[in-house]
């Protein structure tokens, strides 16, 4: 089992529509339980890729960089508001 900090990459600021205020995911543990239970869209291609990222990170097959990127690309996809 991976630790938050084998998972951790560099802050990625987001702000969900609706919310006023930016938030900040900094790993895969938190990118995951956030596309789980808060993200606007139920499904998208990105929200897969970014989802299978997270999972991949937690058995060691996938750079914290790579959930990163593909979180971001989620986000966008989503029309969420990012500040990387």
């Amino acid at each position: 089992m991976t630790t938050r900090r084998e998972t951790a990459f560099s802050p990625v600021k987001f702000r969900l529509r609706g919310s006023g205020r930016y938030r900040v995911v900094r790993d895969a543990h938190e990118a995951i339980k956030i596309l789980a239970t808060e993200w606007p869209i139920e499904s998208s291609p990105a929200m897969s890729r970014a989802t299978l990222a997270c999972l991949k990170s937690f058995n060691e097959d996938n750079d914290p960089d790579d959930v990163r990127r593909a979180f971001i690309a989620a986000a966008r996809e989503a029309h969420i508001d990012v500040a990387a």
